[in-house]
């Protein structure tokens, strides 16, 4: 809400080795987002985690290029691992994170997840995973006029499509949603959730 966690402020605490983003810079800050951040990766400037606890965290990334059967029928965006949106372009990409034992991050007790996101082109919908591990799966669909956000096996219909023009914030507390400054409760009757992994995934989306 503050600007404190944007591309500028984020690549300068990288430079200064320094990074002071808070819970509070989040929509949903202040309530039950916990006690602070453990983990932090600021895609669009580094995959690397730059919490005071990165040095407990590694990533592998793992692209696979596309068949040229989709590669034909996207024509208008080719892939292009050179091309400078490559950095950001989930739709082949899956980042994978490990933590060393003695991490925070596969113990917490309870977990937030705060992910900001934006359209890779104007007219390509999001669709697929965006987070799976430490017992927790979310996946995004814009495809549709109704636009849905799901939390373990449960989908849950957004107040309103995400903008295609600007980032959005998505907030999944352990009790709650948050997308776009909208608040959810969670059905945690309705879901299930997957077994429990120490590592987490981020993509294809």
């Amino acid at each position: 809400r503050t600007g404190a966690c944007r591309v500028d402020p984020v690549s300068k605490c990288i430079e200064t080795g320094f990074c002071a983003c808070n819970t509070e810079d989040f929509h949903g800050g202040g309530a039950d987002l916990g006690g602070g951040i453990i983990f932090h990766a600021p895609m669009s400037v580094t995959a690397r985690d730059i919490s005071p606890n990165a040095g407990s965290a590694s990533f592998t990334e793992t692209y696979t290029p596309p068949t040229p059967e989709e590669q034909n029928q996207d024509h208008p965006h080719t892939h292009d691992e050179t091309f400078f949106i490559s950095r950001v372009d989930f739709t082949h990409r899956v980042l994978h994170y490990n933590f060393a034992q003695g991490s925070p991050v596969p113990i917490a007790p309870k977990i937030t997840v705060a992910v900001k996101l934006h359209y890779l082109y104007m007219d390509v919908p999001i669709v697929g995973a965006v987070w799976s591990g430490l017992g927790l799966e979310i996946a995004l669909d814009t495809s549709g006029v109704q636009h849905t956000l799901t939390v373990n096996g449960n989908t849950y219909d957004l107040a309103q499509p995400l903008k295609k023009w600007h980032c959005t914030q998505i907030v999944v507390t352990s009790s709650h949603l948050h997308v776009a400054g909208n608040e959810e409760i969670r059905n945690l009757s309705a879901e299930t959730a997957p077994q429990f992994t120490s590592d987490i995934h981020l993509g294809k989306l």
